[in-house]
């Protein structure tokens, strides 16, 4: 039964069956698939965004993300937001894993990528974001993440990916 269907998710309860034969409802919020992109500058620095996010009532620092558009891949989703975002292309995009960051009620996927080899773009922000992109080292980075300053779970997810194959 559907709840709510708005501009970026629909809410839905669903009556599942369950290995014993019982039956229970679920509460599932589709959403859509989405992009985030760790860049990192040549000197090692990570870049990051800091914006107003209503969910959590504060500003947080976390990694360029954004809506797949249709017609769009992953990739090109994520060189779009990071331009958007922090105004660079990627003259290098890895990608580092897809995940599902709320399994158990959202149906959206994160496709995750790591920017290197940044370049001069062009930020265009979407008319609702307020945005100011910030530089830190990885020992930063990691400090503010214990001290949560950084409370974004793509965002932490990304950093001790990238720390994990940067070696």
């Amino acid at each position: 039964m559907e709840i709510y269907n708005g501009r970026v998710v629909r809410l839905v309860v669903e009556e599942i069956d369950l290995p014993n034969g019982a039956k229970a409802k679920r509460e599932i919020v589709h959403n859509p698939d989405y992009a985030a992109i760790l860049p990192v500058d040549d000197e090692g620095n990570i870049l990051l965004v800091r914006q107003y996010r209503h969910s959590v009532g504060q500003w947080v620092l976390e990694i360029p993300a954004g809506v797949i558009d249709a017609g769009e891949t992953p990739e090109q989703c994520a060189l779009r937001e990071l331009e958007e975002e922090i105004g660079k292309k990627a003259g290098k995009l890895t990608k580092i894993c897809a995940y599902h960051g709320n399994i158990g009620i959202c149906s959206g996927k994160g496709h995750l990528y790591l920017a290197q080899e940044l370049t001069e773009g062009k930020q265009n922000f979407d008319a609702d974001e307020f945005i100011t992109v910030e530089k830190y080292s990885t020992s930063q980075v990691r400090q503010m993440i214990g001290n949560e300053e950084i409370i974004c779970g793509k965002t932490i997810m990304a950093f001790y990916a990238y720390m994990s194959i940067k070696g």
